[in-house]
């Protein structure tokens, strides 16, 4: 037998081979009329390079799957199997008999997809990743990007009056519902993930940043952000600059482009079918961010209150952050960011929800409903959106599960990141067990 090939069913029932169906045609250019009309929609199909298998579009309807994968395993001799479709059974047929092996080839991938995909597939199953489960974006050969799962549930967001260090902004606590699973980036989106998704290095994004000219709203008038933040065009960038290195956090992002990369990353997935329409990478929510960081947990940060014993084993901050630390240094702790996933992670498996850096969240910056609330997304507008989580040159109280920062959207700083979720962004809901309410 040769090599057991996998597919993805998307949601509308197709079978769709992650990143082969380009090559659709160009290794087995077909000759009959039915293979053709196969290959005018190659991205709908997949063909098996090594066995010649050509497997067509809309192989079964939604209501006929059961499985969230399919596979088939065929004999190497086969050398010429099509396959159409029947539109009301959804049966795979036998277009040709070139060999008696392609005949036996083909009862065997009947069989063995008739098995696997006897029951029905939610309605919006994501291709690919599947809730309860952790999913990962191939972005190159070497360079990938990981999210954990984070199921429904409710949870108080915000802080006590009591806990040391709360801030006037963190009341009133508010009961929220989070009513759909989604996924969250393990971690802060790297240097060497950025490359990958926008094109560009660290100091060639700073460059960009020093030399716009746009005139923004910073500090209540306009100006350049280079203004604000006291850059000169005549500097080498590496002034401004810490270290270099691909693990590190990305950084000097603005929540603009935050928001760019999500875009970028869900054009992209969509173009090879791993991202169906419902679907999209964005900014979490800060609702969202503080359920994930929190991970079940009611106090200051998720291993107990914010001392220092605590911090140092889930944190960068102003205390530790230039221990051993190597390289260019920045700001008052003579510092910079560290690489990712270097400290304790959650129990949901997210590392440096406190310190590093302070990750952009969707939301316009202001005051919590109180009450209960479903998905809160906060304001309709604003000056200066979300931020959470801390950084290397922020004091303790910052690294709590429930600070929260506000910056100008256009700002771009060696303290500021983001990581990225992944959603639906269709009513329905995905179909999960739900964490308990905390």
């Amino acid at each position: 037998m040769g090599s057991i090939i996998p597919f993805n069913i998307a949601p509308d029932g197709r079978l769709v081979r992650n990143g082969c169906a380009e090559t659709f045609g160009e290794t087995w250019p077909p000759s009959s009329r039915s293979a053709r009309a196969c290959v005018k929609t190659p991205q709908f199909g997949e063909l098996d390079p090594v066995g010649g298998v050509l497997v067509a579009p809309r192989l079964f309807k939604p209501t006929e799957l059961r499985d969230k994968r399919a596979t088939y395993s065929e004999p190497e001799t086969v050398t010429a199997l099509f396959a159409h479709i029947l539109s009301r059974s959804g049966l795979l047929l036998i277009s040709r008999k070139r060999r008696r092996s392609a005949v036996v080839g083909g009862a065997i991938l009947v069989m063995f997809l008739v098995a696997r995909l006897s029951a029905a597939v939610p309605e919006h199953r994501i291709v690919g990743a599947v809730p309860g489960e952790p999913w990962r974006i191939a972005l190159s050969g070497t360079v990938s990007l990981e999210l954990a799962w984070i199921p429904p549930g409710t949870f108080t967001m915000g802080s006590p009056a009591s806990q040391p260090g709360r801030r006037a902004d963190e009341g009133p606590q508010t009961v929220v519902k989070i009513t759909k699973g989604f996924w969250l980036g393990k971690t802060v989106v790297t240097v060497a993930q950025w490359k990958e998704v926008m094109g560009i290095g660290l100091r060639d994004q700073l460059t960009r940043r020093i030399n716009d000219d746009t005139p923004y709203v910073l500090n209540g008038r306009k100006q350049p952000l280079r203004e604000l933040m006291k850059w000169s065009r005549d500097a080498d960038p590496a002034t401004y600059l810490a270290n270099e290195s691909d693990a590190l956090p990305m950084y000097f992002v603005s929540w603009n482009d935050a928001v760019a990369f999500s875009e970028k990353l869900t054009e992209r997935e969509r173009l090879t079918h791993d991202l169906p329409v419902g679907f999209a990478y964005m900014l979490p929510t800060e609702a969202q961010w503080e359920y994930a960081c929190r991970a079940g947990t009611t106090d200051a940060t998720y291993v107990g209150p914010t001392d220092a014993y605590a911090l140092d084993k889930i944190a960068w901050y102003d205390a530790n952050s230039a221990n051993e630390y190597v390289g260019r240094a920045i700001g008052p702790t003579k510092s910079g960011p560290r690489d990712v996933a270097r400290k304790q992670p959650n129990a949901w498996g997210l590392y440096d929800m406190y310190g590093n850096v302070w990750q952009w969240c969707h939301d316009w910056y202001g005051p919590y409903p109180g009450g209960v609330a479903a998905d809160p997304r906060g304001p309709d507008d604003g000056t200066a959106r979300v931020n959470r989580g801390g950084s290397f040159g922020s004091g303790p109280y910052a690294e709590r599960s429930a600070c929260r920062g506000a910056n100008p959207p256009e700002e771009a700083s060696a303290y500021r990141g983001f990581r990225i979720a992944l959603c639906s962004t269709s009513p329905a809901q995905i179909v999960s067990e739900s964490a308990p309410a905390r």
